[in-house]
């Protein structure tokens, strides 16, 4: 039998010890970017088989019916520009990164009185995300956990995934494989994945956010041109075509 464990959070646990003692029974450990494979590396005092496994998602059309049912659902007829953030309010850097998105959007709304920042997911801390908009109204809405996130995120003009810390977050790979122009922090994996052909990079500072917003409404070509680079990095590296191998060499199975 071989034992593998993987990590998908950047986490540090309190019992940093005992939680390291059971990495070492892993025969494998993997992480789903270089670097959050040398942090953890690091703070565990990691040797054996580190392996970077690459997260991977589903390649899948939404239908007009499915974005517009969606856009009924959240009252977004009419809404324009249409931002969004998706993932868990639980950790605290994460949240920390969609507090300072609610603030550059505040900035926006000045010259875009009708844009939308719908943040979709849910957890312990989404109260801070509530705190800071509650002077917004209803431009500002927290989801909460949905059935369909790719539904939601057709109807995005620009995906804004902004955090303080992140492995490699699912939910960028899921907006770029839907062909969103994406703008995102420069923490842990992300650079990885985004070269400045294919979406911007920040930093998660709500000045830097709203500057690179402001650059990118006024030019749909340029975001759509983005987005098309999106999918084919998508196609290219983060498909469960292109992990297969990867677990296959992990878990020691013939292909």
């Amino acid at each position: 039998m071989r034992l593998v464990f993987s990590f998908h959070t950047t986490p540090t646990p309190f019992l940093r010890i005992a939680f390291r003692r059971l990495l070492r029974r892993a025969h494998v450990v993997t992480f789903v970017s270089l670097a959050q494979l040398a942090e953890l590396r690091t703070t565990f005092r990691l040797g054996g088989d580190n392996r970077l496994l690459r997260p991977a998602v589903k390649l899948r059309t939404v239908t007009s019916a499915e974005a517009n049912q969606f856009a009924s659902a959240y009252d977004l007829d009419g809404s324009s520009p249409i931002l969004m953030f998706a993932g868990p309010l639980e950790y605290a850097e994460k949240v920390a990164g969609v507090v300072e998105l609610v603030r550059a959007f505040r900035d926006l709304l000045t010259d875009y009185p009708d844009a939308r920042l719908l943040i979709v997911g849910d957890g312990s801390l989404r109260f801070r995300v509530e705190t800071e908009a509650k002077d917004l109204g209803e431009s500002v809405r927290v989801t909460g956990f949905i059935d369909n996130v790719p539904a939601a995120l057709a109807n995005a003009d620009l995906y804004c995934h902004v955090s303080r810390r992140e492995g490699l977050p699912t939910a960028l790979l899921e907006a770029m494989s839907l062909k969103r122009c994406v703008v995102a922090s420069r923490v842990g994996g992300i650079p990885e994945v985004l070269d400045g052909s294919n979406g911007v990079l920040v930093e998660s500072e709500a000045q830097s956010i709203a500057t690179a917003i402001r650059n990118l409404l006024p030019n749909p070509n340029r975001r759509r041109d983005f987005g098309e680079a999106a999918l084919r990095t998508v196609e290219r590296n983060y498909t469960w075509a292109a992990r297969l191998p990867q677990l296959y060499s992990i878990y020691g199975l013939a292909e």
